[in-house]
């Protein structure tokens, strides 16, 4: 089986016309972007898209909701099955309408707070809301559901939980471009429709092929295939010059501070790499630590020498937050790994 996943499209309407009977027959029929995502549904085989929140934006109910209305229908007509869950900019009352109204459609559905089956793979959708507030995202996580994947729109100090949940995949929108393999599970959280990826969902074993556009400012590219990394079982592979080199903001000439646009591609480029090389490096070596602490912890109700050296050598404190650390092992196990004794 074969799954397309992406997030954070933000889509808006193509046009800002106040005839929406025209504009919703120019965006159904003549809108590129729509052809190319059925296009490369059809031509990768795609059975099953997952959609990770923010779907909508706030810039206004009609310059959002009518757009992803009108995407919702476009992908019901063409039968694509498709599950979205609920982001931070999805508030609007005609979301919630539209949302609710799906529960009658054959193939788009909104899965928020949804433990699901599709041909026997069990998913599950958890949305911003789900995520940020912790009292009501360990309830979940105790009812220890055995699931394939978790589709979610996690903030990143709650992003260490998604860990505690039994799952293969864990798929999150809301903040970075991210890609890893940790403690047996697929970790990938997208910021924008500029990065997918396409599993092959397969019960014994990972095939992960993770792709940008090859433009930013398209919902869908139509040359997609652009692989940035591959997940083959337990391996992956970065494409070399998948990773902007800091050299490339460092010789950049500084711009006037009236072109706004290009000083956004720079401290974008920035963000980029720093996301990519540090966080990376940070969140994949200090998850599997926050995980056995805490399980240390709740056997023993104390952390052994070992573990507070393996955390000093790993820089722990400087890597993970300490708001990030309190909140995910409790006040009192943060402060007995910080004690002396």
């Amino acid at each position: 089986m074969k799954i397309l996943a992406f997030s954070d499209i933000h889509f808006p309407s193509v046009l800002f016309k106040k005839n929406k009977e025209s504009e919703k027959k120019y965006f159904l029929k003549e809108n590129n972007e729509l052809k190319n995502l059925t296009t490369f549904i059809k031509s990768s085989k795609i059975e099953l898209v997952l959609l990770a929140g923010d779907v909508m934006g706030d810039l206004g109910k009609d310059v959002f909701f009518g757009a992803f209305s009108w995407l919702v229908e476009y992908l019901e007509e063409n039968e694509v099955t498709t599950y979205y869950i609920q982001g931070n900019h999805d508030i609007d009352e005609s979301y919630l309408k539209l949302s609710k109204s799906t529960d009658n459609n054959n193939y788009v559905k909104d899965i928020s707070g949804k433990l699901i089956n599709y041909n026997g793979l069990k998913i599950l959708g958890l949305s911003f809301f789900d995520t940020e507030n912790k009292t009501k995202l360990k309830k979940i996580i105790s009812q220890k559901n055995k699931i394939d994947i978790l589709l979610c729109h996690c903030q990143n100090g709650r992003r260490p939980f998604l860990f505690e949940f039994d799952t293969k995949y864990i798929i999150t929108g809301h903040f970075d471009r991210q890609f890893y393999y940790i403690e047996n599970k697929v970790f990938i959280s997208f910021q924008g429709s500029e990065s997918y990826s396409i599993i092959e969902f397969k019960k014994k074993s990972n095939n992960i092929n993770l792709y940008e556009n090859k433009t930013n400012d398209k919902f869908f590219d139509s040359n997609p295939n652009i692989w940035k990394a591959v997940l083959k079982n337990e391996n992956i592979v970065w494409k070399s010059d998948s990773n902007i080199p800091i050299s490339v903001f460092k010789n950049k000439k500084t711009t006037s501070g009236s072109d706004l646009q290009t000083i956004w591609k720079q401290h974008f480029e920035v963000v980029k790499y720093f996301n990519s090389f540090g966080y990376s490096k940070a969140f994949e070596s200090c998850i599997p630590l926050l995980l056995k602490i805490k399980s240390d912890f709740k056997a023993t109700s104390n952390i052994s020498d070992e573990l507070k050296i393996k955390c000093k050598e790993n820089r722990f404190n400087i890597h993970i937050p300490v708001s990030t650390q309190t909140d995910f092992l409790g006040q009192e196990c943060h402060k007995k790994l910080n004690s002396k004794s």
